[in-house]
């Protein structure tokens, strides 16, 4: 279980370090260790117990401690079982990092007896109060929301911890990183809680009337430093946002306003201390952080749904002129469901404005999506993102290839790599989404489009390459897809994208459409220089030239041809195909 060795070797060479192999080893059993920890919480204690020995040997079994240090985790490993308040109130009382069993040792029994009875733990909760941070995050990280039935005494626990002053005397983040012993500040176990009460309030745990409680411990964690490790280009925010105690935080408060919505039909109403906070941190003097636009970008969704009206008023400082912070935002949002056709709607104006950054000048290939490069430059994936979403809404009927509409734009946007990514985009969400099930409506909104691209002007060949992709992908007329693939590859030089699915799918049109099937293979063949995909799929390739000598006239002159070329190349020898006997 987990990566190998030669993962961990592969990961450091990346960062120019050399990783020895005993090294790479121990980074390997380090994270199968990790992995199979994980799971062991998350499975039943009797199941565990039957086949203990697939999981490793709890830490405790092989850590040299003291005898009095052994007495005392044989002491709390006890009370843990059998008594949960004893336990809590005896934790509170040790916090001295310097003694065995320290904080750390106890954190991880503390998080595992919580996994596996989280809701007798959640009710003598406040039991715990006074405790290390290090505890409070084990409690939390264990804890199963879905388990809870008492919030009072949980609640007060998360309240009392939230008030805690952040830096930890005597901790530092550099002992930290030495002993893995005592976190250095309280920043973690806020994170935790956040997440848990953000779980919470989704699965709709928590009952309603303990909602100034739940506000009341979201509302300061939402206000902590920690961001995440901001990039100044504000690309990578939604996965910088995730890591990070306010992004935490700000999830946990939009859904905070979305259960309001559920519990009152009018969340504005109801909680508008909580709308407050939410446009305090979208005011730039307040927030400059592109990882928190990240956040109301992947929740966009959830908000229109807690309040329209609230999202219609700030969608210019959602969205704001400002580069980087909208750079975030779409960031975020690109992470949302986007099948929505009222957020769609509100968005129109905004893909159009944001489709007219672009162009062939400013768009450049990185080998990471968060790799700074100048701000006026767009990375290739940005741009497909954004795309997609466009893409994704035409199919979906959302938006209609028309002047003025996002779709629209893709059929003449001036840069050649937004068009050709749009044309391959319709391949990729047909198969994505619908595979080969696609209903006819869905397939002609795809072919409204590239037959708006043909009428609009001369094809580039990154455009035809692209097409390439649509006859394998989509239940295409093979009609209408053999004729057009014929003009694609006259516009590419007979190149293709996946040019081994094109010659699998020829032989099942080759049978009505002869000419035209033996003539996309022709194009095809120009382009393979030595002849392998004939070569490696030599069955299809007869197929489609017996098909086409059987037909005669043309078609039989024009498979000839073909296999004169790939003898050519050293593709094969195909000759016996132009002279099919019937079966």
């Amino acid at each position: 279980m987990g990566p190998p060795p030669e993962f961990w070797v592969e990961r450091a060479s990346l960062w120019n370090q050399d990783l020895s192999p005993a090294e790479a080893e121990d980074w390997s059993a380090m994270e199968r260790t990790r992995l199979l920890t994980a799971l062991e919480m998350a499975l039943p204690t009797e199941w565990v117990e039957e086949h203990e020995a697939l999981f490793p040997a709890k830490p405790t079994q092989t850590l040299q401690l003291p005898d009095a240090a052994q007495e005392k985790l044989a002491e709390v490993r006890e009370q843990l079982v059998q008594d949960p308040a004893r336990a809590l109130s005896t934790l509170t009382k040790w916090t001295d990092i310097e003694e065995w069993p320290n904080v750390g040792v106890l954190a991880l029994e503390l998080e595992r007896a919580v996994s596996h009875r989280s809701g007798p733990y959640a009710a003598v909760a406040e039991q715990l109060v006074q405790a290390d941070a290090t505890l409070i995050k084990a409690f939390s990280e264990g804890l199963n929301v879905a388990e809870v039935d008492e919030w009072g005494s949980l609640l007060q626990l998360f309240a009392w911890a939230t008030r805690q002053h952040r830096e930890i005397e005597g901790r530092s983040w550099d002992r930290w990183l030495d002993e893995r012993n005592g976190d250095p500040h309280w920043g973690w176990a806020w994170k935790q809680i956040a997440s848990k009460l953000g779980k919470a309030m989704v699965e709709g745990s928590i009952p309603w009337d303990y909602h100034e409680h739940v506000w009341s411990v979201i509302e300061p964690i939402s206000f902590d430093p920690d961001t995440g490790v901001d990039d100044t280009q504000g690309r990578g925010s939604w996965n910088r946002a995730i890591n990070s105690t306010r992004g935490e935080a700000l999830s946990a408060a939009i859904s905070f306003v979305a259960w309001a919505r559920r519990e009152t039909d009018e969340a504005l109403v109801a909680v508008p201390y909580a709308f407050k906070v939410l446009s305090e941190h979208l005011s730039p003097e307040a927030d400059r952080s592109p990882a928190m636009r990240a956040v109301y970008g992947r929740h966009l969704p959830t908000l229109v749904y807690a309040s329209r009206p609230w999202v219609v008023e700030h969608l210019p400082v959602l969205f704001p002129k400002d580069d980087v912070l909208r750079t975030g935002t779409w960031d975020g949002y690109s992470y949302a469901r986007h099948d929505y056709s009222g957020i769609y709607d509100l968005l129109r104006p905004l893909y159009l404005a944001e489709l007219d950054c672009y162009s062939d000048g400013n768009v450049t290939e990185v080998a990471h999506p968060d790799v700074l490069t100048f701000r006026d430059e767009r990375t290739r994936h940005e741009v497909v993102r954004l795309i997609k979403q466009v893409v994704l809404a035409c199919l979906l009927g959302m938006d209609k290839v028309e002047e003025g509409s996002p779709v629209g734009s893709l059929v003449t946007h001036p840069s050649v790599l937004v068009r050709s990514h749009a044309i391959a985009q319709f391949a990729y969400s047909l198969r994505e989404g619908w595979a080969e099930r696609a209903p006819q409506v869905v397939t002609q909104r795809a072919v409204a489009f590239w037959d708006q691209r043909i009428a609009t002007g001369r094809l580039s060949e990154e455009e035809g390459k692209a097409f390439t992709l649509w006859p394998p992908a989509m239940r295409l007329d093979p009609r209408w897809a053999l004729k057009n693939l014929v003009v694609a590859l006259r516009t590419s030089g007979g190149t293709a994208e996946r040019v081994y699915r094109l010659i699998e799918w020829l032989p099942d049109v080759a049978t009505a459409n002869p000419l035209q099937a033996v003539e996309a293979l022709n194009l095809l063949t120009q382009a393979d220089a030595v002849g392998y995909y004939t070569h490696e799929q030599p069955a299809n390739v007869t197929t489609v030239i017996s098909t086409a000598a059987k037909a005669g006239g043309e078609a039989l002159q024009a498979a000839r041809e073909v296999v004169n070329r790939i003898a050519a190349r050293g593709g094969g020898d195909f000759r016996d195909a132009l002279n099919p006997t019937d079966e």
